[in-house]
This record gives structure tokens, sequence and C-alpha cells, in this order.
């Protein structure tokens, strides 16, 4: 599948994905508040890094070395099979890990002991996400993107229906358990998606388990770790941060311009993940993999800068659709977060090379690079301008990576 295919079908699961997301930060924002919105973001954030850790972060070497042994069976159900152990191991180890200290983790990211059984429920249900992702993975490092993005519509569904109801009924416990448990609902419709594949058969159950394997994947292991320091960490480091050093509403207006800043980002994401990292996985040589990339900047950058500037005019409109007026005082911080979110994206168009072939150490240094700038000038940006030195420190440190990963890039470091 081409990269103007692949990126019409993610453009559609993602505006399926944007509007779903919306109603459901709406009800949040109405029935929630800005504490609310705060809180589900130090959720949302722990459950990527639990998430991830429970997969074993082998998500992108699955997708790498299923896409390269795709016509060979062998090789591909052995990989299949090595996954579906290490994703037990690590999930069993996120399970009791949650539920032995369901108050502690409830003390330190909600604030509140009572939430414990949250995390317990949380830690039953992680068996099935886990494997629905390691599914999802197979289906991508297939090819099979039509029905890897209709997996993703379903899961946007099943969320808004699911999250809706129990935040309007229930309240701030609901919208946790619905974050909690939601996902692995959708993976009745990913294994449905694989029984009805062409190139299905039970015999991709009777692979063998190779260490060779288990050495590969594991590779993916750490560099997913390191994934969770930016991703998920960082942004919760930055929230307690402020929410200690500001208010807690303060905390709520950045999360709401994150919010909103990952919303839009998904798309691009999306494609990056599914095209790139499959399709520059199997090319070797220098040249096209620069041309390919070429291509990207092209295609993507465009849009890219058109998307941000056209947030930007319509930013207090956009805060008052998604939230309510109470947010308004987050539209101060959107230049800063929108030059941030540019820059991200020029980077993450050719830092997929180091998922692509596998440069653990460089992939390491990278999140590290990231993530200790960008908590080190948002807090300074923050003691010196309050709440819109988060962005500073954000944009200022993308323009750091940027000029990181491009230096190594031309000098063919990444390949």
């Amino acid at each position: 599948m081409t990269l103007l295919k692949t990126s019409i079908l993610s453009a559609i699961s993602s505006g399926i994905k944007i509007l779903t997301g919306l109603v459901v930060t709406k009800i949040i924002a109405i029935y929630l508040g800005p504490v609310g919105i705060a809180l589900l973001g130090q959720f949302a954030s722990l459950k990527t890094i639990v998430t991830a850790f429970s997969t074993g972060g082998i998500k992108n070497g699955i997708v790498k070395y299923i896409s390269e042994y795709r016509d060979d069976a062998t090789n591909r159900n052995n990989f299949l099979i090595t996954s579906f152990l290490i994703g037990f191991i690590f999930s069993i180890i996120s399970c009791i890990i949650l539920v032995a200290f369901n108050e502690f983790f409830a003390e330190k990211v909600l604030h509140e002991k009572t939430y414990g059984y949250i995390f317990t429920i949380f830690g039953i249900s992680i068996f099935f996400l886990t494997l629905n992702i390691i599914l999802m993975s197979f289906l991508n490092g297939m090819g099979e993107i039509k029905k890897f993005i209709m997996i993703n519509i379903a899961s946007n569904f099943v969320g808004l229906i699911f999250t809706s109801i129990m935040s309007i009924y229930i309240g701030i416990e609901g919208a946790l358990i619905s974050y909690a448990t939601g996902e692995a609902i959708v993976l009745i419709v990913t294994i449905v998606m694989i029984l009805k594949s062409k190139w299905f058969s039970f015999d991709i159950l009777k692979g063998e388990i190779e260490k060779d394997n288990i050495t590969k994947l594991l590779k993916y292991t750490l560099m997913a770790l390191f994934t969770l320091i930016s991703l998920a960490l960082t942004p919760i480091i930055i929230r307690e941060y402020i929410g200690s050093y500001l208010s807690w509403e303060e905390a709520g207006y950045w999360q709401a311009v994150w919010r909103i800043s990952q919303i839009y980002l998904m798309v691009f994401t999306m494609i990056l993940s599914i095209y790139y990292v499959p399709k520059l996985s199997g090319l070797n040589d220098i040249n096209d993999i620069k041309k390919e990339i070429k291509s990207g900047y092209k295609l993507l950058m465009p849009i890219v800068i058109t998307i941000m500037l056209s947030i930007y005019f319509l930013r207090e409109f956009i805060v008052e659709l998604i939230f309510t007026k109470e947010f308004l005082p987050a539209i101060t911080l959107f230049a800063f977060q929108l030059i941030g979110d540019t820059i991200r994206v020029a980077s993450r168009l050719v830092d997929k090379l180091l998922i692509a072939k596998a440069k653990t150490r460089l992939f390491i240094f990278s999140e590290l690079f990231f993530s200790l700038t960008f908590i080190t000038f948002a807090i300074i940006g923050i003691n010196y301008y309050g709440l819109i030195g988060v962005t500073y420190g954000y944009a200022f440190s993308f323009l750091l990576y940027f000029i990181w990963i491009m230096y190594m890039y031309n000098r063919n470091k990444l390949v």
C-alpha cells in the first residue's frame, strides 16, 4: 500500500477518532471540570506506561520482523508465538504490581487511596489489552492496513459509548474504570478480523519459541521503556509540577492543550507507525531510504503547517467546542505548543529509522535527550514565566532534538 493510500485511510480513522474523542472530552469537561481533566490525564499517562510494559515493549519489533518474514510462514509463526510468551510474562508482572500496590498508585497518581480498586480492575484487564496489542501489531506487520484501521475505528466507538455512559452516570470513578478496561473489549473485533484473513490458519499457533527471536524482540523492550519516559512519564512529572507549584486548575488548562495536541497529532503518528516502520524496515539501500523520507516531507509537512495555522486562528472556538468556557485561559498556550508540534512531526519523520533499523542505543539516547530537556526547560519556564513557560520549554526541546536528529541523519548514522 502506498503512502498516499495509507495517509487517506489513516486520515479517515483519525478523523473518526478525533470526532469520538471530542465528544468524550466535551462530556468529561462538562461533568468533571479542569481538575477531572487533569486527573484523567495522569491516569492516561500511567496507562500508557503500564500498557507498553505489559507487552514487553515489543510492539514495534513485532511489526518489523513480521513484515520482514511476511512470506516466510515458519519464521513468522515463530515470532508470533515468542511474542505471546513475552507478552504473557510481562502481563503477569504488571498485574501483580497493580493489584498489590493499588492504593499506592491511587494515592500517587490520583491523590485518593479509595481509588485503589480501579488499579485492581486495570491489572486484571491488562491480559486482554496486551493480547489485543500483539495481534494488532501482527496485522500491521502482515500489511493488513484496512483491517488494522477498522479495529482502531471500532475501538473509538467503544471508547465513546463506554466512557460517556460511565462519566455521566458514575462520575470521575466511572471515567477511570472506562479508561482502564474499554480497549480490552476490542479484542473480540481483532480476533474476528484475523480469523477472516486469507492467510490465516491455526498453524500460526504451532510456531516455536526461539532464543534468537527473544533476543531480537527484547531489544525493543529497552527502546519501549525509554519511549515511556517521553510519552507518559514526562507529562506526569510536568503535570504534577504544575499542580503543586501553580494549581491543579492550571494543570487542567495545560492538559486541555496537551489533549488537543494529541488529538491532531494522532493522524501523523498513525501514518508513521503503520506505513513508515514496515516500509523503512524493508529498505536497505540508503538512497531508497532517503527518497522515501524526502517524499514523506513533501507530502506531510505542508498538511502539518496548514493544520497548525488553522488551529491557532480557531483556538478560542476549539477550546469552547471541545471543553467549556471554563477552559478559555488555555488559549494563551497554543502558539508555542503548535510550533513544538510542527517540529515534532518533522523530527519523527526521520527518527522512525531508529525503530525500523533497531538502533537501540541511539533510540534510547534520543528519548532521554528529549525527555530531560523538556522537563528541565518546562520547569525553568514555569518558574520564570508561569504556565505559558511549559510551552516555551516544549518548543525549545523539540528544536534541539530536531537539530540533533538531522545531524545524525545527514551523517548516515541512523541506517
